[in-house]
């Protein structure tokens, strides 16, 4: 007999005369099969179908401990409720049972891991935080009183930080308590500028949350101004494979409609579905592990497809059409690896703006092209080529901050429709080595991202108990 997606549900203290308490749920498919016996098939089927349309609770004392009992139930049942007991010698719901105990998850996983050195919260992956050398604990910034500013000046330095209680020298009573007593009914000058400081501590500690530490926080308060409108943003990651955590909480947050990542580092031993995120398209053209490589996703409630035979021949690049605001869109992310040739981008970016140009009248391209904007002498291939297929550049700021050189503008937003692109965006956040991220927004509207709720087949809250 097979039973579908059978529901578990482990009920703690089962005292008969008291109400048990849901403690863990579980959902389980096994297959118990029914021996026919020569003669009997008929009625044998016959119980089988009658079991199938009926509703099934099955109790029974599992002797695991003194207060644990097993209820599952069935899926698919619309008749009245029928009882049968469990049979735990049967070699089925002793698998059945051990399965449910040893994939429980510990209902007390534990201490925090990594928690603030003020407010004491979990410091998360894209949280902005700064570590102690001296508490050896991690800090947000805000808990430290760090500007984002600050932020990006200690990243790039190798001077250790020291946090404010560990900065703080604290005095000890014992001196003073050896050398006089002192009246304790005196009052301290100071009790009430101390007790405001840590009152104002504990006040924004308590106020301190997660989005307000995030490194995506740009993304995610310009998506509050401008909910409706199409963002793109694009990121040299600098490999994939570890960070990917990061990117994901990115997209589930739906705070991009599209997004470029360069230098993956992956190839075709790493599957599709190690990047999948739901409700996003996935695009990826690999080179190898040591460097190099694109991944692209975009939403999938958007009309849009990959343009192969638009993409270059030596830039690695992936092309995505799509429309925004009823208007066309060319929309291209793009990595230029540094050995690569003037004369060869050149021509190849040239060629392949012309064929692309025929049959797109709106091209926005994002990449990390490697020539410094903010010298003339290192950029003149790209802005050569940028004044014959008239593009314009919208970042003006540095995006790449290598440790002992100066900052460099090589990643760029590149477009033909500088009037219809808005709310540039370029800001660290921590998950590439030395670059930022940057975004753009396309002006018109987008429709919102609808989330299909999703309910389990069975409905708890509907079954009646009143049996227990």
């Amino acid at each position: 007999m097979l039973f579908h997606l059978a529901s578990f549900l482990v009920f703690m203290n089962t005292n008969i005369s008291e109400k048990p308490q849901l403690e863990l749920f579980h959902q389980f498919t096994y297959e118990s099969k029914v021996p026919t016996q020569t003669g009997t098939s008929t009625s044998v089927n016959s119980k089988q179908q009658l079991f199938y349309n009926y509703e099934v609770t099955l109790a029974n004392d599992l002797h695991v401990d003194n207060h644990s009992m097993l209820f599952y139930h069935m899926k698919y049942s619309r008749p009245p409720l029928c009882f049968q007991p469990i049979n735990i010698s049967q070699r089925c719901h002793r698998l059945m049972i051990i399965l449910i105990i040893s994939g429980d998850i510990s209902l007390n996983p534990g201490p925090v891991k990594n928690p603030c050195g003020l407010c004491h919260r979990p410091v998360a992956k894209n949280h902005r935080a700064i570590y102690c050398e001296s508490c050896y604990c991690w800090w947000h910034i805000k808990c430290a009183n760090i500007t984002p500013t600050d932020y990006k000046m200690w990243g790039n330095t190798d001077d250790p930080w020291v946090c404010p209680e560990c900065n703080s020298f604290h005095f000890s009573d014992s001196f003073f308590n050896n050398s006089y007593e002192i009246n304790s009914n005196e009052e301290n000058s100071f009790s009430s500028l101390s007790s405001s400081l840590i009152y104002q501590n504990d006040t924004s500690a308590s106020d301190e949350s997660p989005s307000e530490s995030d490194v995506f926080d740009q993304l995610r308060e310009l998506k509050k101004r401008h909910p409706m409108q199409f963002t793109c943003a694009y990121l040299n990651i600098n490999s994939l494979r570890h960070k990917f955590c990061l990117i994901e909480d990115l997209l589930s947050s739906s705070l991009v409609e599209m997004l470029f990542i360069a230098e993956t580092k992956i190839d075709s031993s790493f599957p599709d579905a190690q990047f999948r995120v739901n409700d996003y398209h996935f695009w990826r053209a690999d080179r190898n592990q040591n460097g190099g490589g694109l991944v692209a996703y975009a939403r999938s409630d958007l009309v849009c497809d990959r343009k192969c035979n638009l993409e270059f021949n030596s830039v690695e690049s992936i092309c995505v059409d799509l429309f925004v605001n009823n208007r066309k869109w060319l929309i291209t992310g793009l990595y230029r690896p540094p050995s690569m040739s003037n004369s060869e981008f050149s021509k190849d970016f040239i060629d392949t703006f012309d064929k692309a140009s025929t049959k797109y009248d709106n091209i926005l391209m994002l990449g990390d092209l490697n020539y410094d904007m903010l010298v003339n002498e290192k950029s003149n291939t790209l802005k050569d080529a940028c004044d014959v297929c008239d593009l314009t550049n919208l970042v003006h700021e540095p995006t790449c901050h290598t440790k002992g050189n100066n900052p460099s503008l090589i990643d760029v937003v590149l477009t033909n429709k500088s009037s219809l692109c808005m709310n540039i965006r370029n800001f660290n956040t921590g998950i590439s080595d030395v670059h930022n991220m940057i975004s753009v927004q396309i002006k018109g509207q987008i429709s919102n991202k609808t989330t299909d709720l999703k309910y389990n087949s069975a409905a708890f809250v509907n079954v009646c108990f009143s049996f227990l």
